[in-house]
């Protein structure tokens, strides 16, 4: 009976014996995943060194055949086993090219452990010859010798990502100067490579990112993107004549952008050369004769410097060319306020409001105007006017208020800055103001409410902390006016010898003689 059934039991005790080894390699492959390459964060350099070994060779006793516990032993050894790593991690890694001779990252590891050479680094490079990674780390081996250069390289123009990743292997075992030298050596020598270059040394060194920009212009001499980068990077440090030589060469390559126009006059405006300055808005002109903002720059050029007439003419041939266009009139009314013709400037102004009703810059220069020459009545007029024509905009309801408190009418100030700070809650500068609209009716307290407002939107306004300080002291709190006082000492130090503040602080030096004041410079806001 027995006999007749043992081909059944065979077959079952085969199958259960398949069913556990698969079992076995199913819970391996699941607690430790075979994720090849080698990853340096991998979830078992996270544990404890006295674990990751007996787990790894738990997993091998599952999966003897799996060569990366194998390569995993291998790195564990090296990492927990100092003294006695290299043997033992060679034993392993051995073990695990015995099963994959051809893994270029198990060969990279083995040969790692030992001493790199340029011929097996040759070696590996061969298995992997499209793998950037393993390039790179072969360079990160070999980063110490020259030998690095060209392995370092061919993963730049594999994958550009390994640009600041090789930059910054450099740095960590070389000193600056050196690694900067290195890294130069090491990237593709084509256009792209050294404007790569150039972006990651641009905070390092400005010396070494300027000549891989040149370099890169010199190996692409008719790309106008890169010309205008450049450019752009001249002008950030500040070199005015090499951002006008490449305005120069953009301009031959592209005479028709009037933009380059304006950034190479611009380009000699900061240099003073005030000849090409002219000289360049004037062929401007000349190029686009249509567009009278280009009229209007020149004249404000010549106008700046000193050559009213000329301005007077281009500004005048405006108004001929365009009447009902604003630029002309806006432009005289300039020159005749520089000028102090006031009347005269006034009629180009009312002009502009004519063309341009509820323009707020234009109105308030009109209402400006009006003040300067005691014409208070028109000023508010003027400003009223403007209210009217664009009751939400919050700049129009400002101005208004700035016109009442400087009259002295208080409460009518009051208001409309407070209907400019509930239609833009943001603006800190309507609560400064509101503050010490407050304070000069001696109602502190409420003072006090709009400055801290003013500080939660803005708190580096030294102006708002100095105001806060002087109704701190009008209330009887002299601590917290201290506190104010010490913010301005921190954000302005230059006001240190300020009367108010020695009053409260101890100044490094006696303060010198002031007139009595109650506040500081503020600076004035904008229409934008």
């Amino acid at each position: 009976m027995a006999i007749k059934h043992a081909p059944a039991w065979c077959i079952i005790g085969l199958a259960l014996w398949l069913a556990y080894s698969a079992l076995n390699i199913g819970i391996a492959d699941v607690l430790y995943p075979q994720e090849p390459p080698l990853q340096p964060k991998h979830w078992i350099f996270s544990m404890a060194p006295s674990q990751q070994q007996p787990r790894i060779k738990r997993a091998l006793s599952w999966t003897p055949g799996n060569p990366w516990y194998w390569q995993v032993l291998g790195h564990v050894s090296r990492r927990t086993q100092p003294q006695a790593a290299t043997q033992t991690a060679e034993l392993y890694y051995r073990r695990a090219l015995a099963r994959t001779p051809t893994d270029p990252y198990l060969q990279l590891a083995f040969i790692t452990n030992r001493q790199m050479s340029s011929k097996k680094a040759d070696h590996i490079a061969s298995l992997a010859p499209s793998d950037p990674e393993v390039h790179y780390r072969i360079g990160n081996a070999l980063a110490t010798d020259q030998t690095a250069i060209r392995f370092f390289r061919h993963a730049m123009v594999l994958n550009p990502a390994f640009y600041p990743k090789t930059l910054q292997t450099y740095l960590q075992r070389h000193g600056k100067t050196e690694a900067i030298w290195r890294f130069s050596r090491a990237i593709p020598q084509t256009s792209q490579g050294h404007y790569r270059a150039a972006k990651l040394l641009e905070s390092l060194s400005w010396p070494q990112a300027r000549y891989h920009y040149l370099r890169a212009l010199a190996l692409d001499k008719t790309n106008p993107d890169l010309i205008r980068q450049l450019a752009d990077m001249l002008q950030a440090h500040e070199d005015h004549r090499g951002t006008a030589k490449m305005w120069r060469r953009l301009q031959s390559l592209n005479p028709d952008d009037a933009t380059v126009y304006g950034a190479l006059a611009n380009s000699y405006r900061r240099q003073r050369d005030h000849v090409r300055w002219l000289q360049t808005l004037r062929q401007r002109v000349a190029r686009f004769p249509n567009d009278p903002a280009y009229r209007d720059q020149l004249a404000d050029a010549y106008l700046q410097l000193g050559q009213p007439a000329a301005a007077r003419d281009l500004w005048q041939g405006l108004i001929r060319a365009q009447p009902q266009a604003t630029v002309g009139y806006l432009g005289l009314a300039k020159l005749y306020t520089s000028q102090q013709r006031y009347g005269q400037a006034i009629a180009m102004m009312q002009r502009v409001v004519h063309l341009a009703p509820g323009t707020v810059p234009h109105h308030r220069r009109l209402a400006q105007l009006y003040e300067q020459t005691g014409a208070s009545a028109s000023a508010l007029h003027e400003y009223k006017r403007l209210v009217a024509l664009r009751p939400d905009h919050p700049w129009a309801l400002y101005h208004l208020g700035e016109h009442f408190r400087q009259a002295g009418a208080y409460a009518r100030a009051i208001t409309y800055y407070q209907r400019a700070h509930a239609i833009a809650p943001d603006q800190a500068v309507y609560l400064y103001q509101l503050g010490r609209t407050h304070a000069a009716r001696g109602e502190h307290h409420l003072a006090i409410e709009a400055y801290q407002h003013a500080l939660s939107l803005n708190p580096d306004d030294y102006n708002a902390h100095y105001q806060l300080g002087i109704s701190y002291e009008r209330t009887g709190q002299p601590a917290l006016a201290r506190h104010a006082y010490q913010q301005v000492a921190r954000l302005a130090p230059n006001l240190l010898a300020f009367p108010k503040i020695c009053e409260h602080l101890v100044c490094a030096a006696p303060p010198p003689s002031h007139k009595s004041t109650t506040q500081l410079k503020h600076p004035a806001p904008s229409d934008s």
